[in-house]
């Protein structure tokens, strides 16, 4: 029974979600989450840069084969000819396709450890709305009657509404 490849990817994906609740152990696990998707990254940078040589040199193997062909049925061997026989080459589409495919994953993890990087960003701005006591559940109060968590809540919220209506201008 053959092995299956488990995508890094869409694990990653499920582990930027934030339990806003657990913000504690959020916190923990960050920086192992983001180191994680930096060595992933870095792995693929690797690899696509690997995929990249070896294209490279491909080509040049086959510039060299193409130049010869062309000497020996009597053809001019221009740069352009030769060029036009590289890329319509088996060997050089195989090439290039590996070297596409390894370019859209280092793509994806570069862009999934800038979420991470955002991951870090909403913490610190969920922790800092925990202080403030956004998530705080007010006292008891009769109906109808606001108390002071819920004035504090409502403020809160209309503070952060303001920021991002400012924000939202600035850009």
């Amino acid at each position: 029974m053959p092995k299956t490849k488990k995508d890094p990817l869409a694990d990653a994906i499920s582990k930027l979600t934030i339990d806003k609740h657990s913000l504690d152990d959020e916190l923990v696990r960050q920086p192992i989450l983001f180191f994680d998707m930096a060595q992933l990254s870095a792995t693929a940078t690797a690899e696509r840069d690997y995929a990249k040589d070896q294209l490279g040199l491909k080509d040049a193997e086959l510039g060299s084969k193409w130049r010869k062909k062309l000497e020996k049925r009597g053809e001019r061997p221009t740069i352009q000819l030769i060029e036009e026989c590289v890329l319509t080459d088996a060997i050089h589409i195989k090439y290039s396709d590996k070297y596409i495919k390894s370019k859209e994953v280092c793509d994806k993890c570069y862009a999934m450890k800038e979420s991470f990087q955002q991951r870090s960003y909403m913490l610190r701005e969920l922790v800092s709305l925990h202080i403030s006591g956004y998530y705080a559940t007010s006292a008891v109060t009769s109906p109808g009657r606001k108390g002071s968590g819920d004035i504090a809540h409502e403020g809160n919220k209309k503070r952060l509404t303001e920021t991002r209506k400012a924000n939202r201008r600035r850009k």
